[in-house]
């Protein structure tokens, strides 16, 4: 019985020993850099699409929708409160400030990022011909007035971003921005 169990523990241990699990250094060459996805047109309209993923599923309008839409009415009764139906927590008053449903300023600042990093170094793919360069960047300008005007919509006027990504090394003092006034938001 003696040798069975040290046969197991010896297996068991020699597992371990000739395999290096927690090498990660294959899947690391696998990932692609912010310098090879500017180089090709399909790498940055995939980027261009990773923005776009930031938007909100619109057509969904009562079951998990991006606003209360038609569940905060008083008109609409849903016999269960799910997080699905975000909108039946406002109709109950259970809604403060902590509770974040709709709140999307993350992701729509993300996109905002995203598309502002493909206008500024879109001109790094040298495949790029000048009618295609433009229609990546009038999808790219597109998407950053609609992430603003969702902005604008939820919140009202809000920090209009430069157009430069921001260092996200620098301090917070730098990279803080104030909210623009109602018309600049507009324009």
């Amino acid at each position: 019985m003696k040798k069975i169990t040290y046969l197991v523990i010896g297996l068991f241990l020699s597992m371990f020993a000739s395999c290096n699990y927690l090498n990660i250094e294959p899947y690391l060459n696998d990932l692609m850099t912010d310098d090879s996805v500017f180089t090709n047109k399909l790498y940055i309209q995939r980027y261009i699409y990773g923005a776009a993923a930031y938007l909100p599923q619109e057509g969904n309008l009562i079951c998990k929708s991006a606003s209360p839409a038609g569940t905060a009415t008083d008109e609409t009764v849903i016999s269960w409160k799910l997080s699905d139906y975000m909108g039946m927590y406002l109709l109950l008053d259970e809604v403060n400030a902590y509770t974040d449903f709709y709140n999307n300023w993350e992701h729509y600042y993300q996109g905002i990022r995203k598309v502002n990093t493909v206008l500024t170094r879109m001109g790094e793919a040298q495949s790029l011909t000048v009618a295609e360069a433009n229609e990546l960047r009038g999808q790219c300008y597109f998407l950053r007035a609609y992430f603003y005007m969702l902005l604008w919509e939820k919140y009202g006027p809000v920090p209009i971003m430069p157009d430069e990504p921001l260092d996200l090394t620098l301090p917070n003092d730098e990279l803080s921005h104030e909210r623009a006034t109602y018309d600049e938001t507009v324009d």
